[in-house]
């Protein structure tokens, strides 16, 4: 009886050991090892930083990280997580190079998600630097540099729908985002510098990207983390105040089968919605419905051609059985007022869209009838040198009440015009681009005005500068053949006439018109040149065939200096011709 009691009493009290042991496991999380990744996590959570022990899988760093510039609420990074249990957790990195990350927050499903950490400190050096968070956790890289200037740019479309944004990649609720997941879209930049994009989480997902921008249209791409939570569209707008695109999440499965209503042919009964305005940009409530029959339930994802500047997409999910509805939403802009034809997918159906040419915009020009208000006015503007308009352009800025068509034009002041077609798509501010056209002929500040009874705004022209070195007055040199040594003079005759002589040898340069050549740039062709050289009993007749005249004025005198004009010479007694090339200066 004794042995039985003890037995019994052995037996109770390791059980009570074990049954301590457990509790005490299942209160302390945070020393389990497999909580985090055997990370610094606490709560209840349970989890794996995927990658672990090795290099996180995809991070998404976000933020400009440049020596001696604090840390700021953009300066994050994306990690999945592997969650086995759902609940709290506290994750951080070390400190290196001056900061660290650290993030908080609950799971509330298990598998595949993303923590956010959030960067502290200041970096103190330039270079890459490896953190890890947790203990044992994956690591991921930053890479500090010099401090530089950030873009300006603006998103084509803003604040409307992005312009013919390109979406890569299958989106499926309850399935991570990979590196094919991305984004283009295209912006304007104003100001070259570095630039860092992350858009809210919408459904569980998200998109970023960074890098440097040049000035000019550019393309940027946008890589995607996360996990879509739930099917249907989700919205991003990745800059505040910036253009909006759309990712269409479907579920899981195969791809439908099914044959849209009326293909090959005309689509039966298409719903298209919105309306359609040459040089407006298409928005989210530009749609176009078809219907399907479908054989194969599953996703789809469909597109037209482009045509007009418009295409239309779409994607989702379909359930067999006749009708089924699809909707595609329009991108681009209409770049004119006609009747486009559209085909749905690959041997589809067909619909027509119209796009109307645009009403009258009614607008003010900011600064009227004074100066413009803001002004820029971009590139050079040379004597004699004809206008560039992708480059000699002027920015101004009106106040638009009524969205529509408009075309502004300055007088012509000094041989110089700026104009500009287009379309208003909304109210409110809005920049203009006039462009310049013509030859300007004289120096000097010319004041012209935009439109009628405009603003006014100033372009000054100032003489070519001639890239010709070492010339002196009166001497002309013919590479390889002869140098002419004489005195600069000049015949009023129309043409007008400037030489050089020596002797019985003169090189004759003709300008056009009977008076004096204005500062400019002249190409041969223009200006004519022939020089009669004797040698003994022979002699060569050269003609200018090619090259480039500078103008200018010094001290009241007219220069004339050419270095790169090419002379064909035809020898008077006959025998091969002679090419050579030509430089002088003549100043009157």
């Amino acid at each position: 009886m004794i042995r039985t009691i003890k037995l019994f009493l052995t037996g109770l009290i390791l059980c009570m050991a074990f049954t301590a042991c457990e509790k005490e496991y299942s209160e302390e999380n945070g020393n389990n090892p497999n909580a985090g990744g055997g990370g610094s996590s606490s709560g209840t959570a349970i989890y794996t930083l995927t990658g672990t022990p090795g290099a996180c899988s995809t991070p998404i760093i976000n933020g400009i990280y440049t020596a001696g510039t604090a840390m700021n609420a953009s300066n994050t990074v994306i990690l999945t997580v592997d969650v086995t249990t759902v609940g709290t957790y506290t994750i951080s990195t070390g400190t290196s190079n001056g900061i660290s990350f650290s993030g908080t927050g609950t799971f509330t499903i298990t598998g595949s998600q993303i923590i956010i950490l959030t960067g502290s400190g200041t970096p103190a050096a330039t270079g890459t630097f490896s953190y890890i968070p947790g203990t044992n956790g994956c690591s991921f890289s930053i890479t500090t540099t010099n401090a530089g200037p950030p873009a300006v740019f603006t998103l084509d479309g803003a604040p409307n729908a992005c312009t013919a944004p390109t979406i890569n990649g299958t989106y499926t609720a309850g399935t991570a985002l990979g590196s094919s997941n991305t984004v283009q879209l295209a912006v304007t930049v104003t100001t070259a510098g570095s630039y860092n994009i992350t858009s809210a989480i919408v459904n569980g997902f998200s998109f970023s990207g960074g890098g440097t921008l040049a000035t000019g249209s550019q393309t940027i791409t946008l890589t995607g983390n996360g996990t879509p939570a739930n099917t249907g569209p989700a919205v991003f707008t990745p800059v505040a105040g910036g253009c909006s695109f759309t990712i269409n999440v479907t579920t899981a499965g195969g791809t439908s089968v099914y044959t849209l209503t009326g293909a090959p042919n005309a689509c039966t009964a298409p719903v298209i919605a919105g309306t359609y305005t040459a040089g407006v940009p298409l928005g989210a409530g530009n749609t176009v419905t078809v219907t399907a029959d479908v054989t194969t339930a599953g996703t789809y994802n469909i597109s037209t051609n482009t045509a007009n500047g418009m295409t239309f997409t779409g994607s989702g999910t379909l359930v067999v059985g006749t009708a089924q509805p699809i909707v595609l939403t329009g991108s681009g802009t209409p770049t004119a007022a006609n009747t486009s034809s559209f085909t749905i997918g690959t041997n589809g159906c067909s619909l027509p869209i119209t796009a109307v040419a645009p009403p009258p915009a009614v607008y003010t020009l900011t600064g009227a009838p004074g100066v413009c208000n803001p002004i820029t006015v971009n590139g050079s503007y040379f004597t004699g040198t004809a206008l560039s308009a992708t480059t000699n352009t002027v920015v101004i800025e009106a106040n638009v009440t009524t969205a529509g068509s408009y075309t502004i034009t300055s007088n012509t002041v000094n041989g110089m015009t700026f104009s500009k077609t287009g379309v208003f798509g909304g109210t409110g501010l809005q920049s203009v681009t006039l462009a310049g056209s013509g030859t300007p002929v004289a120096v000097g500040t010319n004041t012209l005005t935009a439109g009628t009874a405009g603003c006014t705004f100033d372009v000054t022209v100032t003489a070519p500068t001639s890239p010709c070195t070492g010339l002196v007055d009166g001497k002309f040199v013919m590479t390889g053949q002869f140098t002419l040594n004489g005195f600069s003079f000049a015949v009023a005759t129309n043409p007008y006439q400037v030489s050089i002589q020596d002797g019985f040898i003169t090189l004759n340069a003709f300008f056009p018109g009977g008076n004096p050549p204005a500062p400019g740039t002249y190409s041969i062709g223009t200006v004519t040149m022939h020089c009669l050289y004797i040698s003994g009993t022979n002699g060569v007749d050269w003609n200018a065939q090619s090259g480039t005249v500078y103008v200018s004025n010094s001290g009241g005198n007219t220069v004339v200096e050419f270095c790169n004009v090419s002379f064909v010479g035809v020898p008077v007694l006959g025998g091969p011709n002679i090419t050579a090339t030509g430089a002088g200066k003549m100043v009157f």
